[in-house]
């Protein structure tokens, strides 16, 4: 019988029976593996965990992250097999290829592959996540280049006259703009740079916060086709060069769908062209998602049993509010309530709630969609930006006649946003009756696990950030699987200010931000650079990542 993996570990030392225990406590209310567990307890590296997998199903582990495979090897069999089978070849030894499989077990798929290849097997195991590293990587750039070659090899030449007509037709830009896509969305990219200079054009993606160049000088005979198949497909003025155009297409790769924000800028070299991913998530989130502390997650839940009042999530564009208050309703949603959104745009979806896009080109805005809604008879309402006086003052109005409203707002931090309503135009004791509490958050790249060192940090740096000495600092070496970058994914910082008596009357009496964070303080709450450090304690951030977004006092 195929042994327990939590077995496996207590017996090769990795962790205690005690430790497996609180492991497989946690396991079963997050609902994770447990292997992500023990990770994000900071008890075993990936690596560690995929050790034990390996011993599990019996065969070697090979980390493919950090493993030197050549293009040619990799792409022996063909994208569609190894999605299918979970199986890639990364090496050749003699007559042998050497195959990595997340099911070694699996006859029909070694078999497929043998004969394909015609060679001798040597099967190692791997992680589904690294089989999908490797197919991402050398498949993705590989089918890339091959419909830039094709690209090439047959846009016709066309004028701007009849380039509206032609590029409907043009079967390689077509096939090049879905490669991009489907390249984007298997590499997590949020955004897509199409780019000209003088002499040739480049493609990057943004992925988790940070620029990667994807392809470079790529001709300039291609760009005005793709540029064009792309407002066609966002039905903006095909021949209009000459100022900026917005738009959207809704889109489907990979069984994955998503809303395009097409933004199009002319610029000296031509038009510059960038594509934002929103994708449609289907996985509620939930409070444990968040990556909440205890305490932090006290006072959130605290906030959300009141029947009314204001509740703000504030941070930067990028900084992950939206998904928090997506958090939120998922924790509030209920047969017995009357939930509604207002968003720009719709994000998830969530069974239950009354979600609507608003349409600012039809007049459509954030406030008057707010006061269609009072008459709706909602319980709680989500407004996805308060982003003027207006919108402002609606959203007090029915946090004071008995609704819950959650709403995002721009500022530096918690207590920042009671200065930002005053700036609207409202009045403190309003502010001091409606609010409930801030959430201000910020999100700090995450060390990839593949390739997480140990790091010793200067004593003048230390000193200067008026760090501890007793904490053992990670980074990222740099590896393959995070394009050698040291960080994979994204985590949030938090900061929870809830709104108590001695708040409400500062406010009412409009003290200054020190007295406001003070006083918040005392009630429990913890700075963004507090929250961001006690992430480098667990490992699961670089302090210099933290310094990024954050600052000390």
């Amino acid at each position: 019988m195929k042994r327990r993996l939590g077995e496996i570990m207590v017996d090769s030392g990795l962790i205690t029976e005690e430790q497996l225990q609180q492991a497989l406590e946690l396991q079963k209310r997050r609902n994770q593996p447990l292997g992500k567990v023990l990770t994000e307890m900071n008890l075993l590296t990936e690596n560690q965990i995929s050790e034990a997998l390996s011993k599990q199903v019996g065969y070697p582990y090979v980390n493919l992250a950090n493993y030197q495979i050549k293009p040619e090897i990799a792409t022996l069999i063909p994208a569609k097999l190894v999605q299918r089978y979970a199986v890639v070849p990364f090496d050749l030894r003699e007559d042998r290829l050497l195959v990595a499989a997340s099911d070694p077990q699996n006859i029909e798929a070694l078999d497929a592959v043998r004969q394909l290849t015609q060679r001798e097997l040597e099967i190692y195991f791997a992680t589904d996540e690294d089989i999908q590293f490797v197919l991402n990587r050398y498949h993705g750039r590989k089918r890339l280049a091959e419909d830039a070659y094709l690209l090439k090899s047959e846009v016709p030449e066309t004028t701007a006259a009849d380039e509206a007509i032609t590029i409907t037709e043009d079967v390689p830009v077509v096939k090049f703009l879905n490669t991009l896509l489907s390249n984007a969305f298997r590499s997590r990219a949020s955004d897509i740079h199409i780019e000209p200079s003088d002499t040739s054009m480049r493609i990057r993606f943004r992925i988790d916060g940070s620029l990667y160049e994807i392809m470079n000088n790529v001709s300039l005979s291609f760009h005005s086709p793709i540029v064009s198949r792309i407002k066609v497909m966002a039905n903006l003025d095909i021949a209009e060069k000459r100022i900026p155009q917005d738009g959207r297409v809704p889109i489907e790769v990979d069984g994955k769908q998503a809303d395009l924000r097409v933004s199009v800028v002319p610029s000296n070299f031509g038009e510059k062209v960038v594509l934002r991913i929103l994708y449609k998530q289907n996985r509620l989130l939930d409070l444990d998602g968040l990556g909440l502390t205890d305490n932090d997650r006290e006072l959130v839940e605290d906030m959300l049993t009141y029947p009314y009042g204001l509740i703000y999530v504030s941070g930067p564009t990028g900084s992950g509010k939206t998904t928090t208050l997506y958090a939120f309703l998922n924790k509030l949603n209920s047969v017995h309530k009357n939930l509604m959104t207002l968003e720009d745009p719709i994000e998830y979806i969530l069974p239950g709630v009354t979600q609507v896009n608003i349409q600012p080109k039809v007049g459509f805005t954030f406030a008057n969609g707010l006061r269609s809604f009072l008459r709706q008879d909602p319980d709680i309402i989500m407004v996805g930006e308060t982003r003027d006086e207006e919108t402002a003052q609606i959203t007090v109005q029915a946090a004071l006649t008995g609704h819950l409203v959650l709403s995002t707002i721009h500022t530096n931090d918690a207590v920042g946003v009671v200065s930002r309503l005053m700036n609207m135009n409202l009045e403190p004791y309003l502010i001091a009756a409606a609010l409930v509490g801030v959430v201000a958050q910020r999100l700090v790249r995450r060390i990839c696990p593949k390739c997480k060192t140990p790091q010793t940090l200067s004593e003048s740096f230390l000193k200067i950030h008026r760090l501890p000495r007793d904490v053992q600092y990670f980074h990222g070496a740099g590896c393959e699987f995070c394009q050698n970058t040291g960080f994979l994914g994204r985590i949030g910082i938090f900061e929870i200010m809830k709104i108590n008596d001695k708040l409400r009357e500062a406010i009412v009496a409009r003290a200054s931000t020190d007295v406001l964070k003070s006083l918040a303080r005392e009630n429990g709450m913890r700075f963004l650079a507090e929250s961001g450090l006690e992430l480098v304690k667990n490992g699961f951030t670089t302090i210099e990542e933290v310094l990024r977004v954050t600052a000390f006092k």
